[in-house]
């Protein structure tokens, strides 16, 4: 008898746990980025997922790069580092950064775009650098 109750506890708790809804991950503080000027000018540009931990406190413990182009992974990894959540359970998931370049602007020092969509997506946009910018490699051959 004493075993079919812990079983029937066991069975009672493990169903409570199951059906429970989903605790919402909720982003207290991010911060911006500045699209990396050398990145930038080499026209880097590509989605960047970023594998993140978070403690029960809410702090970020890890943030690691599963792909994207490296130059940008870091800036991603470096930015998410930053971030924190609403104490709570700890938890792993993705954030998807997805960097983008556009037509080249009327200036060098173009600023950047940042939208997010938290937990989970990070856009980040700024114009090219204007071609009279570019150096030109046959400058000073003779």
């Amino acid at each position: 008898m004493k075993y079919a109750l812990v079983l029937l506890f066991t069975v009672c708790c493990a169903r409570l746990w199951l059906i429970r809804p989903p605790v919402e991950l909720c982003a207290l503080h991010v911060e911006s980025l500045v699209y990396d000027p050398v990145a930038r000018a080499a026209k880097v540009q590509g989605d960047v997922r970023v594998r993140v931990s978070v403690n029960d406190k809410g702090s970020v413990v890890n943030a690691r790069c599963e792909t994207g182009p490296s130059l940008l992974c870091s800036q991603a990894e470096q930015n998410v580092e930053k971030w924190s959540f609403r104490q709570g359970e700890a938890e792993t998931f993705y954030v998807t950064y997805t960097f983008r370049i556009g037509p080249p602007g009327p200036h060098y020092d173009a600023p950047t775009r940042v939208g997010f969509d938290l937990p989970d997506h990070v856009d980040v946009s700024t114009d090219s650098v204007p071609n009279d910018h570019i150096p030109n490699p046959t400058h000073g051959i003779e």
